[in-house]
């Protein structure tokens, strides 16, 4: 691909980077592959924004109490309240083992960190498909700091 952007960066064809017609063919197709591969991770971006807007984060103990999305409840923390997970980060799906000692993790640097911060465990699902992350809803602290976590714990998000 360098050699191909230096190549057109200086006016010449991709059609006489080679002197084999099927090999420019083949290059062309590479570019329209990428393109397209290109545009579907823009779109799937899109979309994942879409789906975390639409989670839905409930009591992990008390399943009727709904924090964000349908029938959600007066808020049982002063705010502001921030949702913050360690599970399955940057989207990557971990083992449930691997994921459960990172939610643990999680759990002890919030409460060495804010000692003073209320905490509940809860429930992030998405509404219309079977994703399921559990996380900590938690009181006392900034959204930089909320943001700070959730960023050391290689997340896109918090609520």
């Amino acid at each position: 691909m360098i050699g191909l952007r230096n190549h057109l960066a200086h006016g010449r064809s991709i059609l006489t980077l080679s002197s084999r017609p099927v090999e420019a063919v083949e290059r062309i197709n590479n570019l329209d592959l990428l393109i397209t591969k290109i545009r579907q991770l823009l779109e799937e971006r899109e979309n994942l924004w879409e789906v975390f807007a639409a989670t839905e984060v409930i009591g992990l103990d008390d399943s009727t109490l709904i924090l964000a999305g349908k029938g959600a409840a007066a808020l049982p923390l002063p705010p502001p309240i921030h949702v913050i997970t360690a599970q399955n980060p940057h989207e990557r799906v971990l083992t449930d083992i691997v994921n459960n000692k990172r939610h643990q993790l999680l759990h002890s640097y919030l409460k060495m960190r804010f000692p003073k911060a209320k905490l509940i465990e809860v429930i992030g699902k998405s509404c219309s498909g079977p994703w399921v992350e559990t996380g900590w809803a938690i009181s006392g602290l900034s959204r930089l700091d909320a943001l700070a976590i959730a960023h050391g714990f290689q997340q896109r998000a918090i609520f």
